[in-house]
């Protein structure tokens, strides 16, 4: 399991809320679709952050319950829920290791972009005990689809200069992932006795600005405000010098995906023994 310092998102929910790109409508309609029509009483979100994921989904189920280690990530998601009027969400302060529910309650539960600090044979342990036949599990992700445009290389080198080391298992978000990630956790998914076990993405284009890369280098643990601390007048004055040239509008393209797995019924189980 990887060592994530307890403090490692101090400070970041704020911009994490703001500045992170929000997963697209089309990503959710293509997972409740593959869920199922009938599949909608509970969702669980395990590293909920501040809702990026619950927030949209939570409409469509009757209860939902979404946690995250960080304290102050749920403050900020319980801030996000009022703000739309969304009031079906139980907000805890939990790691996914050591939360506990009834066994077989549960019609889908999702992790997004937070599986990677996640003990996870032992989360999908715990996802097929809880399941409901016939529900399912979903890991969600994003990351840019090539970060080697020239702007993203400037911006790489300043980050370096100023970044703290990663904690193992984490990879930046200006580093490319490779398809390897995704088949591994296909396997995993496998032999943990998910069926139906698929990935899927979405390519959205996005167009950054100065402040809003700025703010989503704040969100994150190896670059943020508390990181940086009285260093961060220094980065921003060269975050801007190396990144005037390119803009003021940065394009990329977003990669959205998430794998698909579906908690056998009885039946089917009884079918392959």
């Amino acid at each position: 399991m990887p060592d994530f310092p307890a403090d490692a998102f101090v400070g970041t929910a704020p911009w994490y809320a703001r500045y992170r790109p929000s997963y697209p409508r089309a990503l959710f309609d293509h997972l409740l679709a593959r869920l199922g029509p009938s599949a909608k009483e509970t969702l669980v979100d395990l590293g909920c952050g501040p809702g990026r994921a619950t927030l949209p989904l939570a409409p469509l189920f009757h209860q939902v319950i979404a946690i995250d280690r960080e304290p102050e990530m749920i403050v900020e998601a319980r801030k996000q829920a009022a703000a739309r009027a969304i009031t079906n969400v139980d907000w805890r302060v939990c790691r996914a290791e050591e939360l506990e529910l009834p066994l077989g309650s549960v019609d889908l539960i999702i992790v997004g972009d937070a599986f990677h600090r996640l003990d996870q044979k032992r989360t999908i342990a715990s996802a097929r005990a809880w399941l409901k036949p016939g529900g399912a599990f979903a890991n969600l992700g994003s990351h840019p689809r090539d970060p080697h445009a020239e702007w993203q290389s400037a911006m790489a080198k300043v980050v370096a200069k100023y970044r703290r080391s990663l904690v193992p298992g984490e990879t930046p978000a200006t580093e490319k992932r490779s398809n390897v990630d995704i088949v591994e956790g296909e396997q995993t998914l496998v032999e943990c006795g998910f069926t139906e076990v698929q990935s899927f993405t979405f390519l959205v284009p996005h167009v950054w600005t100065l402040e809003s890369l700025r703010g989503h280098l704040a969100s994150t643990s190896f670059c943020s405000n508390a990181v940086l601390r009285d260093r961060a007048a220094d980065f921003d004055r060269a975050f801007a010098a190396a990144l005037a040239p390119f803009g003021p509008a940065y394009e990329d393209e977003l990669l959205f995906g998430y794998t698909f797995a579906r908690q056998p019924s009885p039946q089917s189980t009884e079918r392959t023994a």
